[in-house]
Order: C-alpha cells, then structure tokens, then sequence
C-alpha cells in the first residue's frame, strides 16, 4: 500500500533526523550516526515498491544509500571532528527534510 510505505518511510526519516541531531554531542556521536545508517538497508528494501520514491531517495542521498560504499562514509563521518561533523549533519539533515516534503506531495498519477 503506497500509503503505509509513505507513512514508514516518514517515520524512517524522522528516526534518523532524530539521531543525527542526537549525534551533535560528541559523546553520542558515533553511536547515532551508526543508528542512523543502520536503518538503511531496511530503507533500500522498502524503496524498492515505488520506483518514483527509490529515485527521489537516491537522488538525494546520494552516496549515502549506497550499497556497496554507503556504511563506510556514513562510518567516515561518524568519526569527524566536531566542527566537521556539525557541517556534515546539517546537510545529511537538510537532505532527510527534502525527501520528507516528497513524501508529503501526492504520488504521481500512472497515466
């Protein structure tokens, strides 16, 4: 059902917003970031019942939902200093937004 993907994608979303946002302290750096990408696979699975949202998502996320190199860098930039990672997290998380804003547009019509 188009609608529950939208809906667990959206949560989805939120989740790792929430941990990237979790991730700013250096304390709980590593640990968000490796719960955020870790949600990925599952992410990559799901994607795979709309071809338009699989192409917004990787559109977007670019190397970061890749499967063959996307744990490393997620893992490269769970390891950056603070001011680095501060940077990083504002563009993963601006990143995460925009795609919440395609989940909330309606679904193109099939012709």
């Amino acid at each position: 059902m188009p609608g529950d993907l939208r809906s667990w994608l959206k949560d989805a979303l939120e989740f790792m917003i929430e941990q990237i946002e979790l991730a700013r302290s250096p304390s709980d750096q590593y640990s968000a970031v490796e719960a955020a990408q870790g949600i990925i696979p599952y992410l990559r699975s799901r994607l795979k019942e709309d071809n338009f949202l699989a192409a917004n998502f990787a559109l977007v996320l670019d190397a970061l939902i890749d499967p063959n190199h996307g744990k490393r860098i997620w893992m490269e930039i769970a390891k950056e200093p603070a001011d680095v990672f501060s940077k990083s997290a504002d563009d993963i998380i601006e990143r995460l937004s925009a795609l919440k804003q395609v989940l909330q547009s309606p679904p193109p019509q099939s012709k």
